[in-house]
C-alpha cells in the first residue's frame, strides 16, 4: 500500500511537469509559431515536412517578404492558373488581398479612378483613366487610402508589372499614386524564377 502511494506521488510529480511543458511547446510550435498565419503562411511550425512544391518559407515580416523569393515562389504557385493577372498583396499586417485586373465598374477600379484623379494624373481624351483596371494600380489605390507605409505583391504576369500597356500606362502613374516614401514591391515570374520591381512614391 505504501508503495503504491509512493508510485501515485512520483507519477503525480511527473505529470506536474510533463503536461505544463508539453502545452508550452504545443503553443510555441503552432500557436505562436512566428508566421502565426501571416504573408499566407500556416500555422504549421518549420520543422514540420512539407511538399516538395512548397518550400516551406515564412517570413516574419513584411520586410523579410519583400526579399524572399522562395515565399514569392510559393504564392505565385496560388495563382498560377489564373486566367487575367492576379496579385496577393500583402501590407505590414500580413493579411492577404486578391486583386484581379479588369473588372472597371468594379469597387477596386473605381477607388483606383479617385486616387488618379485626386492626384492630378492625365486622363485619356475621353476623361476615363485606363490604367485604373491595373492590379498594381488598384493595389497602389488601396495603401494610399489605407495609409499602408509598405506593401508586397505577388503577380501571376510573366514579363512584369504593367507588361503590355500603352499610353498612360500603370508604369507611368504609380509613382504619383504612392505618396512620398511609400513602396510598393511587385513579385513576378519571369524566365523560370522569380524576379521583383519596385515602386516608390515621389
Amino acid at each position: 500500500m505504501a508503495r503504491t502511494s509512493s508510485l501515485t506521488r512520483s507519477l503525480g510529480f511527473v505529470l506536474k511537469i510533463v503536461v505544463p511543458v508539453a502545452v508550452l511547446w504545443f503553443l510555441l510550435n503552432f500557436v505562436y509559431a512566428p508566421s502565426c498565419g501571416r504573408f499566407s503562411c500556416s500555422y504549421t511550425p518549420s520543422w514540420w515536412p512539407v511538399a516538395s512544391a512548397d518550400s516551406g518559407s515564412c517570413p516574419e515580416s513584411i520586410r523579410a517578404a519583400m526579399g524572399d523569393a522562395d515565399w514569392a515562389a510559393d504564392r505565385f504557385g496560388e495563382i498560377q492558373g489564373e486566367q487575367i493577372t492576379t496579385g496577393l498583396f500583402y501590407g505590414e499586417d500580413g493579411e492577404k488581398h486578391t486583386i484581379k485586373s479588369g473588372d472597371e465598374r468594379g469597387e477596386d477600379a473605381e477607388r483606383a479612378r479617385r486616387v488618379l484623379r485626386a492626384v492630378g494624373a492625365a486622363s485619356a481624351p475621353d476623361g476615363s483613366y485606363p490604367a485604373a483596371s491595373h492590379v498594381e494600380v488598384k493595389v497602389a489605390a488601396l495603401m494610399r487610402e489605407a495609409g499602408v507605409r509598405t506593401g508586397v505583391m505577388v503577380i501571376n504576369r510573366e514579363g512584369g508589372p504593367c507588361a503590355g500597356a500603352v499610353g498612360l500606362s500603370c508604369g507611368e502613374v504609380l509613382p504619383l499614386m504612392l505618396p512620398s516614401g511609400l513602396t510598393l514591391r511587385v513579385w513576378f515570374p519571369s524566365g523560370g524564377r522569380m524576379e521583383q520591381k519596385d515602386f516608390v512614391g515621389k
